[in-house]
């Protein structure tokens, strides 16, 4: 019977390397998990077949010290814990950021900004497009709805992208710039609201939301041909500011008309990645594929894309 066992435990540890990967790449269908066949060894051989013949001794449940006391074992399982997407979730929720809504989040939060814009008859605040959960209602005024997620996996790919900045955080490759965008709503008895899971807030990191003026910062990802990353696959629908793709589209805010709040600001915040620091602020009415400034404002949305990608139109 030892013989039989040393047997069967060669048999689980060729199964378990031969179909781990590390999850460098979150994909449904190549990314295997440890935990998971584990589980799925466990089940198997804690339960006998169901022959009516009483538990024979092979079924008994694999003793987990048995396996994880070996160094090579060890390190499957470390790798499997630090490239898990939903451990690092866990591990980097204070690095979070906000990605346009489609459908569900998947559990994770909601955060709802409702911008109360120019009244009628003189209301121009429309969607165009494709822009996922997010849009404007029958008053013109706009509701745009992100998922807070983790950010850890986001960074520079071939497109121009953004997402809503929640928190300080740089990420790794030092590939970005950031963008502040401040707007000025209806100032005339203005309702402006912002939910997060349903509970009104009026901050979270450096974006404010204010009545008339709400602030919001994005962190923005220049594309680049030296980077061939996707972003991340986080097993539901969602979108960013950018413009590629065949899921694209954009919202048009008539923010306030009064003169004293033309020329909203739009900046854009280089960030050094050599020293860590932020340069210069520059104000600008344009960033190409993520936002239109000025008087008013326009959001640049895009589905996130899953295999194929598409020039920008």
């Amino acid at each position: 019977m030892s013989t039989f066992r040393s047997l069967f435990f060669v048999l689980i540890i060729v199964i378990l390397t031969a179909n781990f990967k590390p999850a460098v790449k979150i994909n449904n269908n190549e990314s295997f998990y440890l935990s998971s066949e584990i589980g799925k060894i466990e089940i198997q051989y804690s339960t006998p077949p169901d022959t009516g013949i009483g538990t024979d001794s092979i079924y008994t449940k694999i003793d987990d010290s048995i396996i994880f006391n070996t160094p090579e074992m060890a390190l499957l399982l470390q790798n499997a814990i630090d490239n898990s997407f939903s451990k690092t979730t866990v591990k980097s929720m204070n690095q979070v950021v906000g990605v346009f809504k489609s459908g569900t989040c998947g559990g994770f939060p909601v955060l709802n900004i409702y911008l109360d814009e120019e009244d009628p008859p003189n209301a121009w605040t429309s969607v165009h497009g494709w822009v996922g959960a997010s849009g404007v209602n029958s008053g013109a005024n706009a509701d745009l709805y992100f998922c807070v997620i983790s950010g850890y996996f986001f960074e520079t790919f071939h497109q121009d992208y953004a997402v809503l900045m929640l928190d300080a955080w740089n990420p790794s490759n030092g590939g970005y710039n950031k963008i502040k965008r401040i707007m000025y709503a209806e100032h005339n008895n203005n309702q402006n609201k912002t939910f997060l899971n349903g509970n009104q807030i009026s901050s979270y990191g450096d974006c404010s939301f204010g009545s008339p003026v709400t602030t919001l910062y994005f962190y923005y990802f220049p594309g680049s041909n030296s980077f061939y990353s996707d972003l991340p696959n986080l097993s539901f629908e969602y979108a960013v500011l950018g413009r590629f793709g065949k899921f694209q589209g954009n919202i048009f805010f008539d923010d306030e008309d009064q003169n004293s709040h033309n020329n909203n600001e739009l900046t854009r915040i280089m960030y050094d990645a050599n020293t860590g620091d932020h340069g210069p602020e520059t104000s600008l009415n344009v960033i190409p594929n993520i936002i239109d400034g000025g008087d008013n404002t326009r959001f640049y949305i895009s589905k996130a894309p899953d295999e194929c990608y598409f020039p920008n139109y």
